[in-house]
This record gives structure tokens, C-alpha cells and sequence, in this order.
């Protein structure tokens, strides 16, 4: 199935997940990430972001042990002008990946596309919490920067910067129509 053999991942606890959004616009609670199959037949080249779930390098077998390990992208550079990508307006929030090799600003995203999303987004932060993660919301301040929710703690504007390979969140915008499709430039 495109997988290392895991006893997990073959009762379908895979580290490699897809999200699937609520059918409701005004609520999440539907929403959730779901084990892939495979990832032999999967089509990466769609431009959705995954949840991966890295635990650490090989020797880490079980229980809740981590070690560090290094992950490297594979695969044709994405040189694309832009990319559209569809931002349903029939559930509350689209899972877009950055898919350039370069960081996205998302002031600039919003500007090219402020009739079909929503002015803020969120995106996850592995140092959140207790060790597990957690997401942020990145709300602009009326400065010409953004905010986190929650705050990471330092003060001032935070550039709205979204990295090569990360996954964000977004909302279509008050009157957005069915077909709703945003362009990602590069």
C-alpha cells in the first residue's frame, strides 16, 4: 500500500491523512482528517495539503518515543505562474498546500483573492501545548501585519508567512459562489 509495514497503519491508523471539511459552513464539527488508503494510487500532484504524522528516525518503534530525523521533498519543482485552487463554500474551512519551493506571503494571497476567502488563516504549530501541537490563528492587526492566536508570546507584527510544503487553513468569503476558486502564484 505505499507504506512501511506497521501494525497501525495496517488497521488503518496511517501516519499519511486527508482532510475532509464539514458540510456545515457555520460549524467544523464534522470536519476531520482521515487515514489514506495507500499511497500508491493517491494523486499528490492536486495540490491538497496531508497531515504527516513523523514520530523520529527508525528506531522508534512504540509507545510515545521520538527522535529527530530529517524528511526531504522528492519530486518535480513546482514552477507554475499559478495555480487555481477550488475553496468550497459549502463547508467551513479548505486545506491548501503551499506547493512552491519558496514561502507564500499571505497578504499578497489575499489581496489577489479577497472576493473568495476570508482575511485571516490558521496553520499548525508543533510547539503549542504540551509537546503535541497545536493551531494558530494568524488575524491581521490593522498594521499591515498579523496577530497569532494564540500568541507564541513575542510582541509586535508577524509577517503572514506560510512555508514551502506547510498546510493552511481558509474560509471562503460572505458571498462567495458555488465554483469558488482561488489562484496561489508562486
Amino acid at each position: 500500500k505505499g507504506f512501511d509495514f506497521w501494525t497501525a497503519i495496517a488497521g488503518a491508523g496511517a501516519s499519511v491523512r486527508k482532510y475532509v471539511g464539514s458540510s456545515s459552513v457555520s460549524s467544523n464539527i464534522d470536519a476531520a482528517f482521515f487515514p489514506l488508503d495507500n499511497t500508491t494510487t493517491a494523486s499528490f500532484t492536486n495540490h491538497e495539503a496531508y497531515l504527516l504524522f513523523v514520530r523520529g528516525d527508525r528506531t522508534v518503534s512504540s509507545g510515545y518515543t521520538v527522535g529527530s530525523t530529517l524528511l526531504r521533498p522528492k519530486g518535480p519543482l513546482k514552477q507554475e505562474t499559478a495555480y487555481a485552487i477550488p475553496v468550497s463554500v459549502s463547508q467551513s474551512h479548505t486545506l491548501i498546500g503551499n506547493p512552491y519551493a519558496s514561502p507564500l506571503n499571505f497578504q499578497k494571497l489575499y489581496a489577489d483573492n479577497s472576493d473568495k476567502i476570508q482575511p485571516w488563516y490558521w496553520t499548525w504549530q508543533a510547539s503549542l501545548g504540551s509537546g503535541v501541537g497545536g493551531y494558530v490563528l494568524m488575524l491581521p492587526n490593522g498594521e499591515g501585519g498579523y496577530e497569532p492566536v494564540p500568541s507564541d508570546g513575542t510582541a509586535g507584527t508577524t509577517q503572514p508567512v506560510i512555508g514551502s510544503g506547510e498546510g493552511f487553513f481558509v474560509v471562503p468569503a460572505p458571498g462567495a459562489l458555488p465554483g469558488n476558486t482561488i489562484q496561489l502564484k508562486e
